[in-house]
């Protein structure tokens, strides 16, 4: 039988919006260079794993839910957000596709959130530019 254990996790709650957005362009920027390196599996964590998941938080930040889920931020999300149900896809495009992700990921940031121009064009570069060529 199954219990709830009885400490309760403490939920991690970031400082500000400013900063979960700065660390998914960061994330996306990690993301982006490794593909570019050839390290596909690398770049597909940072993009679809490590920014999706401050994407995530970003998109709970405000949100005052009596219950939120304690183990994670993923269980019960489309409940909780059924308006991001259909949005989700463009964010998580699969293992052949980090670089689309990537780029849907800056718009949405760059839609709703301030973006520095200088790094929004240097990842846009990065997921336009083929992979290097591994020797």
């Amino acid at each position: 039988r199954w219990r709830i254990p009885k400490k309760q996790p403490v939920p991690w709650k970031p400082e500000s919006r400013e900063w979960l957005s700065g660390e998914m362009v960061t994330c996306l920027y990690v993301g982006v260079c490794r593909l570019r390196r050839g390290e596909q599996l690398s770049a597909w964590r940072f993009v679809q794993g490590h920014a999706f998941t401050l994407l995530l938080e970003l998109i709970e930040f405000q949100r005052s839910d009596p219950s939120p889920d304690v183990f994670s931020k993923e269980r019960r999300f489309e409940q909780r957000h059924p308006a991001w149900s259909a949005h989700l896809g463009r964010f998580l495009s699969g293992y052949d596709r980090v670089a689309e992700s990537a780029q849907e990921m800056l718009a949405y940031l760059d839609e709703n959130y301030a973006v520095h121009a200088d790094i929004k064009r240097v990842i846009l570069d990065l997921c336009q530019a083929p992979a290097e060529q591994q020797a």
